[in-house]
């Protein structure tokens, strides 16, 4: 079973964005920090075929 890596920003939780490479998704995450300088970027590690949340990798400390 792959992992889904779903990049989330501040207080929008949805799973759509993301992929399912590990480095691919903390680049986009990193390119969101950019954009978001304020906020939560986080990654939401979720199981294939679920939008349930396994555990959040914190990429930059901010405000949800």
């Amino acid at each position: 079973m792959k992992n889904w890596y779903a990049v989330q920003v501040g207080d929008n939780f949805d799973c759509g964005d993301g992929s399912y490479d590990y480095d691919e998704a903390v680049a986009m995450a990193e390119s969101e920090s950019a954009w978001h300088p304020g906020e939560e970027i986080r990654i939401a590690v979720c199981s294939d075929g679920s939008d349930y949340v396994e555990r959040e990798i914190i990429i930059q400390e901010g405000t949800r």
